[in-house]
């Protein structure tokens, strides 16, 4: 429960800083998330990779719909094995989510940094 709770949190903080701030705004999201709701590292890590992922992949598909342009398509003939709109959006996703991977395993790295062992 804590996991899908970390995963909405970074989607929302994401989507929210993406609005005002760059899109590297999407690392500061899935660390900060990592830093309020981490306790595993490969749990976290695999929370910041799933927010973004589905945050971007979602967000490339409906701007692809929405503008009805051929750009997507245009750019997958560029690609190797000329993926159409769809694998455009899927590898849009993937280089998010790998942002968001890093990013939440620094996160959790710096809470335990700064988390104290000691009573």
């Amino acid at each position: 429960m804590k996991w899908i709770l970390q995963v909405l949190l970074v989607m929302v903080l994401a989507f929210t800083m993406e609005l005002f701030l760059p899109w590297w705004s999407v690392a500061v999201a899935a660390a900060l998330s990592a830093l309020m709701l981490g306790g595993n590292v490969y749990r976290s890590t695999l929370a910041g990779l799933l927010g973004v992922f589905l945050l971007w992949y979602f967000g490339a598909l409906a701007i692809q719909a929405e503008s009805g342009s051929d750009l997507a398509e245009r750019v997958g003939l560029l690609l190797p094995g000329k993926p159409g709109s769809g694998g455009v959006a899927f590898i849009t996703g993937c280089v998010g989510g790998l942002v968001g991977a890093f990013s939440a395993a620094c996160g959790e790295a710096l809470r335990r940094l700064f988390q104290s062992d000691r009573p």
